[in-house]
């Protein structure tokens, strides 16, 4: 039985004694693991090879475009943009979100925070772009990849908002990405609700710095419209949905109680049916 250590060494090649090298640079753990037993059977056809991983290489990962932050960390492949950027992000905003003042702290609305939406990736020629509240709300894991090294991560401030209201499970004011469509913001703020007339969804927007238009769309329309930065989007609710109303009654019926009732449609006498009628002491 031989034991040995084996590195993959700067330029992605593993060295293995009496055997060669092997390329494993940029591929995943399990197609390296196959390469490397390939190449131990070329050598040694009758031989039996486990092979185990050790420890993850680390590297370096450059951070820029926010100039009060830190410049380098430590990152390894098996990590998503998210493992290092968000608890960066994280403190950075708690730190410019609160002001200390006399042992108490109050919040700074015109202080910048950095953006989870609008993140950049460049790695060689190509620029891949992260969104981490995407990532967190449906799982999708292009908008976070693995990291690499060589990666550079570009941070930029937040920039264009828009707001939603009605009837949405998470309402409030959302970051927007480029070319984003409503039906996406939709869903990143918790999809409708169940009495939400998704027939019926307006948009107001700013065409200068007083004057709006509005919009309304219905639901097959939502998937194509672009939203833009300022936008307000309002979700009519179903009036009446699921109404149930409700009566009480008491004294001389033979079964007093809440009763089940059809607005200005159930009567008197159908509810004095409902309760058994009248006792002999009415």
């Amino acid at each position: 039985v031989i034991n040995m250590n084996l590195y993959v060494n700067p330029t992605g090649e593993i060295l293995i004694p009496s055997v060669g090298k092997v390329y494993v640079n940029n591929i995943t753990l399990n197609k390296s693991i196959k390469a490397i037993e390939n190449k131990c059977f070329e050598k040694y056809p009758n031989v039996n090879v486990h092979i185990s991983l050790n420890k993850i290489r680390q590297f370096k990962i450059q951070i820029k475009g926010i100039y009060d932050i830190i410049n380098y960390v430590d990152a390894s492949p098996i990590l998503r943009v998210s493992d290092i950027i968000e608890p960066i992000i994280n403190d950075y905003n708690l730190k410019n979100q609160k002001i200390e003042l006399d042992s108490s702290f109050f919040k700074n609305e015109n202080m910048k925070l950095i953006s989870k939406r609008n993140i950049k990736v460049l790695r060689n020629d190509d620029s891949i772009h992260v969104d981490i509240l995407a990532f967190n709300r449906f799982g999708d894991h292009s908008k976070n990849p693995n990291l690499m090294q060589g990666d550079i991560i570009e941070l930029k401030f937040e920039k264009n908002f828009i707001s939603i209201y009605g009837g949405i499970n998470l309402p409030g004011k959302y970051e927007i990405v480029e070319n984003q469509n409503l039906l996406e913001i939709i869903n990143i703020a918790g999809g409708f609700t169940k009495n939400a007339d998704f027939n019926h969804v307006e948009i107001n927007r700013y065409v200068n710095e007083e004057e709006t238009i509005n919009f309304l769309l219905n639901n097959h329309e939502i998937k194509d419209f672009i939203i833009e930065d300022s936008d307000i989007i309002n979700i009519r609710h179903i009036k009446d949905y699921k109404r149930q109303d409700f009566i009480t009654i008491d004294g001389e019926v033979r079964f007093p109680g809440t009763y089940i009732i059809k607005h200005n449609k159930t009567t008197v006498k159908e509810i004095l049916e409902k309760a058994g009628g009248l006792t002999k002491k009415a």
